[in-house]
């Protein structure tokens, strides 16, 4: 008679991008690889319950190859939980209780790029030319349309043929999904030409955007 449970092993992801803020995120795929070890009856799946952010709670089964791994496979633009991991072997056995180490907020599956958006002088419509070195801010938003983000992780701007220059922010508090900044005056040629500006910016899944502006000052 069999009377020992199933052993969930480690975790595992292929395709992961990042481990931030207790995220788990993945870019255009996330594969949760799921070991089982069970030397008595036999088992052929696992349990586990999945939550997305914009669903309700659903109960779930994914089936456990030759060699006991059973795999959970997360597409893009998917933001939520996957809790109560467990397995039931053929004599009834229930193993413990798995979680995912490091995603205690959750895992994030998302492809989307950052969104770069430039104002001069307070509106987005560009003229032709300007009498003097104009205001030009930036706006980078990694949520547009409201959806899924993994958070910037970091936004560079280019003067010319300067020297790229980081911005100064602490993208490691917390998942920042917009940020917003002046381009520093006194870093602008201040005579008659054009100024071009290239701003890059990356989010936590690795996705890139680069956008440019340029002006003319006459």
């Amino acid at each position: 008679l069999d009377k020992t449970k199933p052993v969930i092993g480690e975790i595992t992801f292929e395709q992961k991008a990042a481990n931030i803020f207790d995220w788990i995120i993945g870019r255009k795929s996330l594969i949760l690889c799921i070991p089982v070890t069970e030397e008595g009856s036999g088992a052929e799946e696992i349990s586990y319950t999945i939550t997305s952010t914009s669903g309700m709670a659903q109960a779930a089964t994914a089936k456990l190859n030759k060699d006991g791994l059973a795999k959970i496979v997360l597409s893009a633009d998917w933001k939520g939980r996957i809790t109560d991991i467990r397995c039931t072997d053929a004599a009834g056995n229930v193993s413990d209780t798995k979680s995912i180490t490091g995603a205690a907020n959750g895992i994030i599956v998302e492809d989307n790029p950052p969104e770069i958006s430039f104002t001069v002088n307070g509106s987005e419509a560009l003229e032709e030319e300007y009498e003097e070195v104009p205001t030009i801010a930036v706006t980078v938003k990694d949520d547009r349309d409201n959806a899924v983000s993994a958070g910037l992780a970091s936004v560079i701007y280019q003067i010319g043929n300067d020297a790229e220059t980081a911005l100064q922010e602490d993208f490691t508090a917390s998942l920042k999904t917009e940020i917003g900044f002046a381009i520093p005056a006194e870093k602008l040629p201040s005579g008659v030409g054009e100024i071009t500006i290239v701003v890059r910016a990356t989010d936590n899944a690795g996705n890139q955007a680069e956008k440019s502006l340029t002006v003319r000052i006459h």
